[in-house]
C-alpha cells in the first residue's frame, strides 16, 4: 500500500493538484515494521513495474529519483533534472536521526531544510528559489512546481527512538505519514518472481505518458471534489481545527494534528487521479479512505509518545509513562485495583494512590524509572506544577479515602 502511493505519487504528484489551493500530491510516506517481514518487498514490486513499463515509455526513468541525498543542495539538484520523482530510501529511520540531530552537520541542516520546503510546493504556483553560494557549482536554480515523494523504510525502534518533542516542533515529522506493521512475519510468497499483471502495466504506462506530456507542456489539472466527499473532508477539517485548539498545553498532539487535513486532501486526490487520470473526481470512498489513513497515521505517533517509546529526555518519557498509567488506573474496575493493592476505599475513585504508581513504574522497573526512584517524586512534582495533575491536600484524602498516602486527580490542563 505504501509502496503504491508512493509510486503513484512519484508519477502523478506535480501535473495533478488539489481542488482549493492547487497543492501538489506529493507524500513523505513511511513504512515501519521489524526486521524481517518484508517490509522491502513493496519497493521491489515498484522496481518490477518501472521496468515493465520502461518497454513502452522509456522516459518513465525520469520518475525515479535518487535513494539518497547528500545535502540539501544535492536535492535541490535533482529537482532541477528532474521536477517530479520518487525517492525510495532503506533504513530512513537512520536518516532522520541524522538530520534532526542537534548537532547536525550544515549538509545536514540544509537537507532539513529542503525538505520542509518542498512539500508544500509541488502545486501549479510553487517555485523554489535559488541557493546562491559563492561557489557557483554549489548554486542551484530555481525550480517550478518541484515535486518530491519519499518512500522510506524503517524499524519501528530506530525511527521512534530519534523523536521528542523538540523534533516534531521542526516541522519535518508532522509532514510524514507512517503506516506501521505490526503482524506477523508472512510465509514465502512462491509467486514472487511472476510479472506484473499486463492490464496494471498498461494502465501505469498511460499514467505515465500523459504526466510525462503534460509537464513537457506545463499543463496542471485541478482534480474537483464531488458534494459529498468535499463535505466530509470539510468536517475532518473542522474537527481537526478543533483537536488542536483544544489540546492546550500537548503540544505533539497539535503539531502532528497541524497538516492532517492537507494528508487527507492529497491522499484522497491521489486515489482519484490512479482510479481515472483522464477525468478524476473524489469520491466519497476516496476522501473515507484517506481520513482514516491519516488518523491511523497519527495515532500511531501519538502513542508512542503517550507510552513513553520516542527518544528524547528521562523527563519526557517519565512523564508518557505516568500519563499512561493514569489512564490505565481510571479504566480499571475494583477487581483490577485490588490486584495493586489498592484500598478499598478507592476501588471506584478518580484519583490515583502514589503507591499504584510506585509500584506500576519504579517497582516494576519501567524505564526510564529503572534504578532512579527519585524521578517518580520528580515527575509527579513536575505534573503537579503544571496542573496536569492535582495533589490533593492531606486532609481531604483522609476524609474521602482514610489515607494518609499522597493521591493524585486530573488538573485542568489534563487533555
Amino acid at each position: 500500500m505504501v509502496a503504491a502511493l508512493g509510486l503513484v505519487a512519484g508519477i502523478a504528484g506535480r501535473q495533478w493538484n488539489t481542488a482549493g489551493e492547487a497543492s501538489g500530491l506529493n507524500l513523505y510516506l513511511v513504512l515501519l515494521a521489524p526486521t524481517g517481514v518484508g517490509k522491502e518487498d513493496g519497493t521491489r514490486g515498484i522496481g518490477k513495474l518501472t521496468s515493465a513499463v520502461r518497454k513502452t515509455v522509456p522516459l518513465v526513468d525520469m520518475f525515479v529519483g535518487p535513494t539518497a541525498f547528500a545535502s540539501g543542495q544535492a536535492l535541490m539538484k535533482a529537482v532541477a533534472r528532474q521536477p517530479c520523482f520518487y525517492s525510495i530510501q532503506g533504513e530512513f529511520g537512520l536518516r532522520l536521526q541524522r538530520i534532526l540531530q542537534p548537532n547536525a552537520s550544515p549538509a545536514d541542516m540544509a537537507l532539513n531544510q529542503a525538505l520542509h520546503e518542498l512539500y508544500s510546493l509541488s502545486g501549479k504556483n510553487g517555485v523554489k528559489g535559488v541557493y546562491a553560494y559563492s561557489d557557483e557549482q554549489r548554486s542551484t536554480a530555481a525550480v517550478q512546481s518541484p515535486c518530491v515523494t519519499i518512500i522510506g523504510e524503517s524499524t519501528p525502534a530506530v525511527f521512534f527512538e530519534c523523536l521528542d518533542l523538540t523534533h516534531i516542533a521542526t516541522g519535518l515529522v508532522p509532514r510524514l505519514l507512517v503506516c506501521e506493521y505490526v503482524g506477523e512475519r508472512r510465509p514465502r510468497n512462491k509467486q514472487a518472481g511472476v510479472p506484473p499483471p499486463e492490464p496494471l502495466v498498461a494502465r501505469l504506462a498511460e499514467l505515465s505518458a500523459a504526466a510525462l506530456a503534460m509537464q513537457s507542456k506545463g499543463e496542471f489539472v485541478q482534480v474537483p471534489l464531488n458534494p459529498d466527499a468535499e463535505a466530509l473532508l470539510d468536517a475532518f477539517d473542522v474537527e481537526v481545527d478543533a483537536t488542536i485548539n483544544a489540546a492546550k498545553s500537548n503540544e505533539a498532539l497539535r503539531m502532528v494534528w497541524n497538516r492532517a487535513h492537507l494528508h487527507a486532501l492529497k491522499l484522497a486526490t491521489l486515489l482519484a487521479v490512479g482510479t481515472n487520470h483522464r477525468s478524476p473526481m473524489v469520491t466519497v470512498a476516496d476522501a473515507t479512505w484517506a481520513v482514516a489513513f491519516v488518523r491511523r497515521s497519527v495515532g500511531t505517533i501519538l502513542r508512542k509518545f503517550e507510552d513513553g517509546e520516542t527518544g528524547g529526555s528521562d523527563a519526557t518519557k517519565a512523564e508518557a509513562q505516568v500519563r499512561k498509567k493514569v489512564l490505565e488506573f481510571l479504566r480499571m474496575g475494583p477487581e483490577e485495583r485490588k490486584k495493586y493493592g489498592v484500598p478499598r476505599s478507592m476501588w471506584a475513585a478518580p484519583a490515583v494512590p502514589f503507591a499504584y504508581f510506585y509500584r506500576r513504574l519504579v517497582a516494576a522497573d519501567v524505564q526510564p524509572f529503572k534504578a532512579k526512584q527519585h524521578l517518580l517524586a520528580v515527575t509527579l512534582s513536575n505534573l503537579t506544577k503544571s496542573e496536569v495533575l492535582v495533589l490533593l491536600p492531606k486532609q481531604q484524602a483522609w476524609q474521602e479515602f482514610r489515607t494518609r498516602a499522597e493521591v493524585y486527580s486530573l488538573g485542568q490542563n489534563w487533555r
